[in-house]
């Protein structure tokens, strides 16, 4: 059962970033706006989608690194060196949500991510000690 329950999570946790990163290649995410409204009169969330929308290049950095953050975590025999960057990953989107402000679904997705990612760390933690040791 316990395999059953983190293969499962695997899975939801990569086909999340895997499908965040689609959604960031298409421009749907952050789409590039152009400012029509004194900024002072712009609220956080909007602020925050055209600050991410301004750089393609960061945009486009940010697609490969959830892309292949996401298939390596999917992946069985990736998954160890893939949670070690998807935790920190979802704890900065985490952060970022919860400081701006975003609806209050966007703020548990993003913690149930960095949450669950950290789970699958402790999990292996003996397995990184090996390796350091």
């Amino acid at each position: 059962m316990k395999y059953n329950i983190l293969t499962g999570l695997r899975i939801v946790l990569g086909g999340f970033f895997v499908l965040y990163a689609v959604i960031k290649f298409l421009g749907i995410q952050f789409p590039r706006m152009s400012l029509t409204e004194p900024i002072d009169q712009i609220d956080s969330v909007t602020l925050l989608w055209y600050f991410f929308g301004y750089s393609q290049p960061y945009m486009f950095t940010a697609a490969v690194g959830e892309l292949i953050v996401g298939i390596l975590i999917a992946v069985p025999k990736t998954t160890k060196i893939g949670v070690l960057f998807y935790f920190p990953l979802a704890l900065n989107i985490a952060a970022i949500n919860w400081c701006f402000g975003l609806p209050w679904d966007v703020k548990t997705l993003s913690t149930f991510l960095a949450i669950s990612s950290f789970c699958l760390l402790l999990k292996d933690i003996p397995s990184y000690k090996k390796l350091l040791v």
